[in-house]
């Protein structure tokens, strides 16, 4: 079995002290598996275990001032300072990390099975304690991370607002340095090929249709942004503009029979399917993205700047063209693609549950095949 060792935080920026206990967890571990904690930078309902205490410290961690970086931009921080570092990213994944004090408890979808990983925490705050309670009383495996290094979020944040980019290198990676610069003060874009083409889906399960709309992206495109929509599924409350059809076709989407797998399982099947394909792991990376005909605008935060994107969206149900609808009046650049023909989720669910696994393996990539036989075998 893999041994997964996982590391999560903020990341308001991504520090030295970040890099380097990415780097010890590697060490001893097969993959290592990041979290970026308040992923789309949204207040929640807390879980009545935590004390009033970890509750203040944790609101105050969340306020704007202390959140500059987009989900999208801290993930590109951190696999910029890995790559900068020799890191094989193969060995990396970059997940979405809801947090551990929400009512709903949706951070287990984007972690590995609890028998094969190690969570390594750091305690500087008490809210990091109870963070520690809450996976013991779920029998998670818990490791003290200790002090790599005093590098301080807090202060490399005050040194980038500064403009002290100096001073923010001696407690930043160079590569987040850089990033991090341009991202507080954006030139304005120039017109050109998009270099980013992003592609998305439920991916229950992730089929070999689906690998062959990436690789397209890639052929035209200098990185692609895959994203899981319904990472955590969940509910959704509509935005005034979802028209009765696309609204009926979005619900039969998310009922639950139709969403077996975790967040994490998608990712992997994504990753490891074009890992396997023989994709560069620097040119591609895989976002938890929120549904589009939501009330909120979150997917937003999973996403690069639109003037350097194109949304590439084949179009089959009501509600894709409703979605295609939001992009366009927000300013986006969407291309429609058909469909391929003879791949469905629906039926590999269908040939998932008979256990045909031959007939699935027509399908579906063999890495998705692969997490499909371990989530039958453990349900």
């Amino acid at each position: 079995m893999v041994k997964y060792g996982v590391f999560y935080a903020r990341f308001q920026p991504f520090t030295k002290g970040h890099l380097d206990a990415c780097l010890q967890i590697l060490e001893g571990h097969d993959e290592l598996v990041i979290g970026i904690s308040n992923p789309f930078r949204e207040s929640f309902e807390f879980s009545p275990v935590v004390s009033k205490e970890g509750m203040a410290l944790k609101k105050e961690s969340l306020l704007p001032g202390n959140n500059p970086f987009s989900y999208w931009q801290r993930l590109m921080m951190m696999q910029a300072s890995l790559l900068g570092a020799r890191v094989d990213l193969s060995r990396v994944s970059i997940v979405a990390k809801p947090p551990t004090f929400a009512l709903n408890a949706v951070w287990h979808d984007s972690l590995p099975p609890r028998e094969s990983c190690v969570i390594y925490l750091q305690f500087d705050h008490k809210h990091h304690f109870e963070n520690a309670r809450i996976h013991q009383q779920e029998r998670w495996r818990l490791v003290d991370l200790g002090r790599v290094e005093d590098y301080s979020g807090s202060e490399s944040l005050s040194m980038l607002k500064q403009g002290n980019w100096n001073g923010a290198g001696k407690l930043m990676p160079k590569p987040a340095v850089k990033l991090a610069r341009q991202f507080l003060n954006p030139a304005r874009a120039e017109k050109s090929k998009p270099k980013y083409g992003i592609f998305y889906g439920r991916f229950q399960p992730f089929h070999k249709a689906q690998l062959q709309h990436c690789m397209s992206v890639l052929k035209t495109h200098d990185f692609l942004v895959a994203g899981v929509t319904n990472p955590f599924r969940e509910g959704i409350k509509f935005n005034d503009t979802v028209a009765d059809s696309g609204r009926a076709s979005k619900m039969e989407s998310l009922q639950p029979e139709n969403n077996p797998f975790s967040f994490w399982e998608r990712y992997t099947m994504v990753r490891n399917s074009l890992l396997e394909e023989g994709v560069k792991p620097k040119r591609f990376c895989i976002v938890a993205k929120p549904s589009t005909l939501s009330d909120s605008l979150a997917w937003l935060e999973a996403f690069p700047p639109r003037e350097e994107s194109e949304v590439y969206l084949p179009v089959k149900d009501p509600h894709h063209f409703d979605s295609a609808a939001v992009y366009r009046k927000l300013g986006w650049k969407v291309v429609l693609a058909a469909p391929i023909d003879g791949y469905s989720g629906t039926l590999a669910r269908r040939l998932m549950r008979e256990e045909k696994w031959k007939e699935l393996g027509t399908l579906v990539p063999p890495a998705t095949l692969k997490v499909m036989k371990e989530v039958a075998r453990s349900g």
